[in-house]
């Protein structure tokens, strides 16, 4: 492999990550090496946090164990995928519950917020009901993606209308643009 091509920084870290693997008797450089030369560097781009979906499946699983039941099924899954000269680099490993619904709620609530933030530019209010809260919580409610589906699904109900309905001109400084529920849908309104 030509190295010329990469930078200084790139090509530390691969020179370094082949001299794991053979410090190791590993035949080949793993990605795990790559990254422990990574996370050797000084001020290199390896950042202090690193987050995996690797126990995603225990995770959805483990509802009915306690915190250390978790953790010890989590800490096996990693175990068995990473060497231990790697675990032994991390500083900590902090686990996630799966989202309830109550967690994309309070999401939800912040997303809005931030729209509300947006509209107060234009002179808008924005004014969201009960009903429509949970029809966007409900409708993107999946344990298996967390809350990005969140995101989408505000955007794609209530953003992209709100902003068709503003290029119309349906909404005036001093408005508020009230989100309501009607049925499977989301309608907006001038309030």
């Amino acid at each position: 492999m030509n190295l010329d091509r990469f930078t200084l920084k790139t090509q530390e870290a691969l020179e370094r990550s082949r001299a794991i693997a053979e410090e190791r008797n590993h035949q080949e450089i793993a990605p795990e090496h790559i990254l422990l030369a990574l996370l050797e560097q000084e001020d290199g781009v390896a950042v202090g946090i690193l987050t995996s979906n690797l126990a995603a499946h225990e995770i959805m699983e483990a509802e009915d164990l306690d915190d250390a039941g978790f953790r010890e099924r989590v800490d096996a899954v990693l175990r068995h995928h990473f060497r231990p000269e790697f675990l032994n680099r991390l500083d900590e490993t902090i686990l996630f519950r799966r989202l309830t619904e109550a967690d994309m709620t309070a999401i939800l609530d912040r997303q809005l917020a931030r729209l509300e933030a947006t509209l107060a530019k234009r002179n808008l209010k924005l004014s969201v009901t009960d009903g429509a809260k949970t029809l966007l919580s409900k409708e993107s409610y999946d344990p298996r993606f967390g809350a990005r589906p969140l995101a989408r699904t505000l955007q794609r109900r209530v953003q992209n209308p709100l902003a068709a309905r503003l290029l119309a001109g349906d909404f005036a400084d001093g408005d508020v643009v009230e989100v309501d529920a009607a049925g499977e849908g989301i309608v907006l309104s001038r309030g």
